[in-house]
């Protein structure tokens, strides 16, 4: 009888099994298959047992469950003999190098299955302390193997890519997407702006020496030794080698793991095996631990030489908005020069045991430079950087990173292969620009079968500021155990006993969501940047729509980090306009984006939602009185408060952003899609009936904008209906138009185009006469389900049909923007929430599925990205490189394709309306509506717990201020009885349906609420 290959995940993704050309892979690379085994029952009791399964691994490692019980990712691919590690950038490197993020709520390590591990910071502007540079390596030898596969696989592709293809010759089997994908104005066109795989290969191939070599001739001592660190050298008395796979000794065995909160390295070589846990001690300190674990194999006993190495290779993010090709090694020259500014030391703290690298300014200071308390893009008061020995002390150090590598460098550093003493701390190294790096040398000796454990410290510290704070990290038995103990209480636990991937997943989403927070200490708030190419390459941090998003699941998983981004949000909030600025970057400094993004018409809208969210499911009124300033804060109106700042968005809104004659909220330079102005300008060109830009942007209007505002303003009145009656009345009825909500619907109405959606946008051409947008955008249809226009336009079921057919269906890892185009999961997350909320709990839950790391790897495991971590875009069945992600002159997603927050916040949002939990449109709780089609399952968040079974429901409300909430929880139950604490609700009615709850609390209180049939 042949086996069945059918999971739960792929029945609720509605996906095909793996393909033939898939195991073929795994049979010429000699992976062995991945396990799927079979949920067990007794799962759902207990959602914080985690199942093991490697089900969506991709073709890179597999998921494990760790020894603390936790998701982690053992990666098994050697990146230099593969060749399905190499991946497109614009700057035509052969980049292999694929990461791991661990953070804490100050520092972001980007841990490479190189093993390297490089370290960012934010606190006064983004900045990397240890920047990788040294991109050469030694080429893998030509293999028969690979040339094989290559060959097979091309051939393969070919012919299957002929029934697919839009402009197929086969035109009789093309699918509905494709046909559609014909008539859409162009499938591969993100809100982003794009080019496709073919430029990027051209870019590619005209910067794959050009741009390198400039860069090195600039600059050579910048790039030769820029090595990050984060792993050891080794003298074993006979042979000097280094751990990092990237250079590792031939025959060395390794093991590399990619876990919440840590990344294990574990080198064995010559009897000899090295475990390295690089991790992020939980909570606000701004370091990295290493747990170093060196254990003697053999039969004899091994002195030796344990060298600790860390770079000092500091890369100031300054703002620059070209990263494409060339233009990134120009902008990296730049933030190089930035370095020439400042002189450098290193010191040696005795009692802290520590290397203190120190940057000061040179004398006479450029006129640019401020005090540290003003705004300003570049850090002109940058923090030490430090390497501590955290119980022992060093047999000797090393600094001088020219000296200690040589001409042996990375693979045999000279320092380490001829033995030399150390470096005298304070002496002068000459003036390269960053001519300094942080080793340190402990002499041991092994008997058979001892171990020795190293600790070690990296991060950073304010001039000035004791090491004190690393006391308690010297005291500790098992850091990471501590660290992973943390982390377990801030997870996201979903459980259903049939569902072990959707599990994995949602804890996976929240360690990666909380592990990118940073601090930014102009505005005292810390808060989960965008992150990708913006952040990593751009040096900039936006728009604030996405600190928004971000604040929905954040709400339930840490609430005062939620708060904190929206302090974020109002303090970048202009007090003369009302504008909330595009991007944020360096020390409290704004951007416009190249005054492209001057006038983006929807941040209000994100703002005052995530707003709402907050409240509705907190209570926290008390926040509307906190005083947070405009910016910027030096001509901030004294004592503005939160409350002020509503006024603001909303007047903003209505008022400066305000509606076109068509009745519809005006698109400004650009809605949700940045370049729905631009790029539809551009692409129509300067002729006399296309779209313009000047005048679309000053007179065009927003389809999903207008939707979104029918969602947002109706709730937000209704949360603040006993605060700010006034506010309400301004909501609902302008001063000389009244009925504003109504005429919004009505204006959306007359958007439905009868072709079965509704319009984009309505911009203007050169004469300032209306253009209708009105091909079939995903981005104008969720909102319509969200806010119910859709319901009381009586076409919810004719547009559902339609996005399923054309939009969703066809693509298998998330409904695409266009048909056959891209998936961008604040967009496609948000259909998830427009299928629950138009009671089609189904194709909620597929869809739930299909916007899965696992998804993406099951359908695309040649893909790295997305198998742990992505970009904010995914490329969709009609393009050139499936499953990859998009390119534009201005920003290669290519060259930083993961570390995006909008994956992993949408994923938790998307789990969050499928378990039926939203604000209540009544303004005073939240709504309790479980639509997972499964018999029962578990959702627990720090900020509640929910359990459904066919015998109840049950819900455990912790709370984090003193307040009081409604809860409106639907059931299947028929007649319930209701219990509070225990104590039975008398006032509800045995068949009532909802369930209303009220409940009171106070700080740190947990409520429990439980239905049962009668």
């Amino acid at each position: 009888m042949k086996t069945s290959h059918r999971t739960p995940f792929l029945d609720s993704a509605e996906a095909p099994n793996a393909s033939r050309l898939q195991r073929f892979e795994r049979f010429v690379f000699r992976q062995r298959p991945l396990n799927h085994q079979p949920p067990f029952a007794a799962q759902a009791d207990d959602p914080r047992l985690f199942q093991p399964t490697e089900e969506g691994s991709g073709n890179f490692g597999r998921w494990i469950v760790d020894e603390a019980g936790l998701p982690a990712y053992q990666y098994e691919m050697d990146q230099y003999v593969d060749p399905r590690a190499a991946f497109p950038n614009s700057e035509g490197l052969d980049r292999r190098d694929h990461w791991h993020q661990v953070g804490n709520q100050r520092v972001t390590a980007l841990a490479s299955n190189d093993g390297t591990v490089q370290v960012y910071q934010c606190d006064r502007g983004g900045v990397f302390l240890n920047r990788f540079e040294a991109w050469e390596y030694d080429r893998p030898a030509f293999q028969a193997q690979q040339f094989l596969y290559r060959l097979l696989r091309s051939i393969i592709l070919f012919l299957t890519s002929l029934f697919r293809r839009p402009n197929s010759v086969v035109t009789p089997l093309a699918s509905p997407q494709a046909q559609a994908a014909r008539a859409a104005v162009n499938p591969n066109v993100p809100p982003r702006g794009i080019s496709s795989l073919d430029a990027l290969t051209q870019l590619a191939a005209i910067n794959a020496q050009a741009a390198p070599e400039a860069a090195a001739k600039s600059d050579p001592a910048a790039q030769r030794y820029a090595f990050s660190g984060g792993f050891s050298y080794v003298d074993d008395g006979s042979e000097v080698w280094a751990t990092a796979f990237r250079y590792r000794p031939t025959g060395a065995q390794t093991r590399r793991v990619f876990g919440i909160g840590y990344f294990e390295h574990q080198t064995t070589h010559r009897s000899l095996r090295m475990t390295r846990r690089v991790y992020a001690p939980y909570g606000d300190d701004p370091t990295l631990i290493a747990d170093v674990e060196i254990e003697n194999l053999g039969t004899e006993a091994v002195n030796l030489r344990h060298y600790e190495y860390w770079d000092v290779n500091v890369h100031q993010l300054q703002l620059e908005w070209l990263r494409s090709g060339s233009f990134a090694a120009t902008s990296d020259k730049t933030r190089r020069e930035v370095n020439r500014l400042f002189a450098k030391s290193v010191e040696w703290n005795e009692g802290a045991s520590a290397l203190r690298f120190r940057q000061t300014l040179r004398q006479p200071a450029p006129p640019q430079a401020c005090p540290p308390e003003q705004a300003s893009e570049v850090d002109w008061h940058p923090a030490d950087i430090f390497l501590a020995d955290l119980n022992g002390t060093p047999d000797a150090f090393y600094i001088n990173k020219q000296v200690f590598f040589g001409a042996g460098g990375a693979r045999q550093p000279d320092a380490v292969r001829t033995r030399r003493a150390g470096d005298d701390a304070g002496v002068p190294v000459p003036d390269d620009p960053m001519p300094y790096c942080l080793v340190m040398r402990r002499d041991l000796t092994l008997q058979p079968g001892e171990r020795q454990k190293l600790r070690y410290a990296y991060g950073s510290a304010r001039a000035g500021e004791s090491l004190g704070f690393l006391e308690p990290y010297r005291q500790q038995a098992d850091g990471l155990r501590l660290t992973q103990t943390a982390w377990k209480d801030q997870l996201a636990y979903f459980s259903t006993s049939e569902d072990p991937v959707l599990q994995r997943e949602m804890a996976w989403h929240a360690y990666a969501l909380l592990s990118a927070v940073v601090y930014a200490d102009f505005y005292k708030a810390h808060l989960v940047p965008q992150g990708s190419a913006y952040l990593y390459l751009h040096g900039a941090d936006g728009a604030p729509r996405d600190q928004a998003l971000f604040a929905l699941p954040a709400t339930y998983l840490d609430p005062p980090l939620a708060r904190d981004m929206l302090r974020l949000i109002m303090q970048v909030t202009s007090g003369e306009s009302g504008q909330i600025n595009y991007a944020f970057a360096g020390h409290g400094w704004v951007s416009d984006g190249l005054s492209i993004h001057t006038k983006p018409s929807d941040l209000d809208l994100f703002f005052l939602m995530a707003l709402c969210e907050y409240l509705s499911a907190t209570g926290d009124y008390d926040f509307l009185d906190e005083a947070v300033p405009f910016y910027p804060p030096e001509a901030s109106p004294e004592g503005a408060t939160v409350m002020d700042h509503v006024h603001k968005a909303v007047w903003h809104l209505l008022e400066v952003t305000g509606t076109g004659d068509h009745g519809l909220i005006k698109v400004g330079s650009g809605d949700w899609s940045d370049s729905i102005v631009l790029e539809t300008s551009l692409r129509d060109g300067p002729g006399p009936f296309g779209v313009t830009y000047n005048n679309s942007k000053a007179n065009g209007e927003s389809v999903p904008n207008t939707q979104m505002a029918l969602y947002v303003l109706p709730l937000l009145a209704a949360v603040l209906k006993d605060r700010d009656p006034q506010l309400v009345d301004l909501i609902y009825d302008a001063p000389a138009q009244p009925n504003r909500i109504e005429r919004l619907r009505q204006a959306v109405r007359q958007q439905w185009n009868g072709q079965g959606w509704y319009n984009r946008a309505v911009l203007r051409n050169v004469l300032n006469q209306p253009v209708s947008i009105d091909h079939f955008s995903l981005e104008a249809q969720p909102w319509a389900l969200i806010s119910g226009a859709a319901d009381d336009h009586e076409v919810a079921g004719q547009l559902i049909e339609k996005i399923d057919q054309l939009l969703d269906r066809p693509s298998p890892i998330g409904g695409t923007l266009v048909a056959g185009g891209m998936v961008w999961p604040a967009v496609s997350q948000l259909l998830t929430w427009g299928y629950a909320q138009a009671n089609r709990p189904q194709l909620a839950w597929r869809s739930l599925n299909r916007n899965t790391y696992a998804m993406h790897s099951h359908t695309y495991p040649n893909q790295w990205i997305n198998t742990w971590s992505g970009p904010d875009g995914i490329n969709g069945l009609e393009s050139d490189l499936p499953g990859g992600t998009w390119f534009s002159p201005i920003t290669p997603m290519t060259d930083f394709p993961v570390m995006n927050a909008n994956q992993d916040a949408m994923a938790l949002l998307g789990l969050l309306r499928v378990c039926g939990i939203e604000p209540a449109p009544s303004g005073d709780g939240l709504v309790i509506h479980p639509r997972v089609p499964r018999a029962r399952f578990v959702l627990d968040l720090p900020l509640l717990r929910l359990e459904v079974s066919p015998s109840g429901v049950r819900l455990s409300y912790r709370a984090v201020v003193a307040g009081s909430r409604t809860l409106y929880i639907h059931h299947q139950l028929g007649a319930v009885t209701v219990t509070v604490d225990n104590v039975e609700l008398s006032s509800v009615e045995p068949g009532a349906n909802p369930v209303t709850v009220p409940i009171a609390f106070e700080a740190g209180q947990v409520v429990r609420v439980n239905l049962t049939a009668r």
